[in-house]
């Protein structure tokens, strides 16, 4: 399926006055009636009803509204360039201004999430350089080798978070954007200082501290407890920094699986899990995933 099997040209509209999210939800009903021959009332209703889920508004100025109709035989799509962006309550929290809307028939599966796919790839799609950074030279051949990575910085070769900045530094000579936080210690103060203003750290884990009797506890003792100096990086440099847990994100997860399910098909994306065979194995295997020995995803099968 290519972008003009899903587009016609009388679908296509530049507009100038639209002051909100729901004036613009009926611009995409009056659109889809005129353009492409479905009931404006239902086409709203429906729109509506996907955004009661959570919104489409995928971030850098996109929204991918789309819904189920009867009567619709095929996906198909409009398109809406907004002259003055409108919120959205898109992801990033930024008005939207390139709106395309995907309406599907009611028992459309696959098909509809391929179209979804295929319009988020195209108006998604940015530059980004990806650094790796793990444990060990054969994890680190791993992230590039299997998993695509530009670079990887092996953090057990540095004995100290100042050796390791430097690396990162070389590896990302014009600071970092985006650090997805899933260790910290050692890592975590490596990469503090090397943030860009306005960056952005999604918080999942830190698993560098699981096994120290409590969250930081490895700063008891006398050892140096450098936190002060990393919450002066997030002060002066105006970083976002977010719990990531899945539970928040399941209004999501359709736009999510028609981006992610097929790139992971065609190979774009690539995973690596660890499976552990038996209940009773499950201790060791989480004494190897605090100590670092697993590869990939550490599942126990039953």
């Amino acid at each position: 399926m290519e972008l003009f099997d899903l587009l016609r040209p009388e679908a296509v509209r530049v507009m100038s006055k639209v002051s909100s999210k729901k004036r613009l939800i009926a611009a995409l009903g009056d659109l889809a009636q005129s353009a492409l021959g479905l009931d404006a009332g239902d086409t709203v209703a429906a729109l509506q009803q996907r955004e009661s889920l959570g919104p489409t508004g995928v971030g850098n100025g996109v929204a991918l509204p789309h819904a189920r109709l009867p009567g619709v035989e095929r996906v198909m799509g409009s398109f809406i360039l907004l002259e003055t962006p409108v919120m959205f309550d898109a992801v990033d929290q930024l008005p939207v201004d390139i709106v395309f809307a995907l309406f599907a028939p009611q028992n459309a599966g696959f098909e509809h999430l391929s179209a979804l796919a295929k319009v988020s790839r195209l108006l998604r799609d940015i530059d980004l350089r990806a650094i790796g950074i793990a444990g060990g030279a054969k994890k680190c051949a791993l992230a590039i080798e299997h998993f695509g990575f530009e670079q990887c910085v092996d953090h057990t070769a540095f004995a100290t978070s100042k050796d390791l900045r430097a690396a990162l530094k070389s590896a990302c000579p014009d600071g970092v954007d985006i650090y997805f936080e899933n260790v910290a210690g050692k890592v975590l103060e490596a990469v503090m200082p090397l943030m860009n203003t306005g960056g952005r750290i999604p918080i999942c884990g830190l698993i560098s501290w699981y096994d120290e009797g409590a969250l930081g506890g490895h700063a008891g003792g006398g050892a140096q407890d450098n936190l002060p100096k990393l919450w002066r990086s997030i002060l002066v440099k105006r970083l976002s920094i977010n719990g990531f847990i899945i539970s928040d994100h399941w209004a999501l997860f359709d736009a999510f699986l028609a981006d992610i399910a097929p790139r992971v098909a065609a190979g774009e994306i690539r995973f690596y899990e660890d499976i552990t065979e038996g209940l009773e194995n499950a201790p060791k295997a989480l004494t190897g995933l605090l100590n670092g020995q697993n590869f990939g995803k550490q599942l126990i099968k039953l």
